[in-house]
């Protein structure tokens, strides 16, 4: 009997909690996961807090410096992006963005939407 393996993927934006830094602590707080601060400029001009689990990756990306900020439409929104560990392009794709939604809205305290 053979199982079905997905690679999950989602991208949600959300409102800010305070700082970048509080929005951190309190998805990390909802998903279980400690997010980190990115040292390592992963995400070129965004600043981001990473996360991960046996099985999945978070990045929750920043607002870029106005004179670093590249996007066509600049926001104050900030960014959740999640992917699979195992990033075998083999694998079919699946949306988990409605399903984090759910649990992150659950709060109440976090107003997130998925991002297009």
């Amino acid at each position: 009997m053979s199982t079905e393996t997905y690679r999950k993927f989602a991208n949600i934006s959300l409102t800010p909690i305070g700082s970048l830094e509080n929005t951190a602590t309190v998805l990390g707080d909802i998903l279980g996961v400690t997010f980190k601060k990115d040292n390592e400029g992963t995400y070129d001009e965004y600043p981001a807090f990473l996360a991960s689990t046996p099985t999945l990756k978070y990045a929750l990306l920043g607002v870029p410096h106005p004179e670093d900020d590249l996007r066509e439409e600049p926001s104050n929104e900030f960014n959740l992006l999640v992917s699979s560990i195992d990033d075998d392009s083999d694998l079919p794709e699946i949306d988990i963005s409605e399903e984090l939604i759910s649990q992150l809205i659950k709060s109440s305290v976090v107003q997130c939407w998925r991002l297009n």
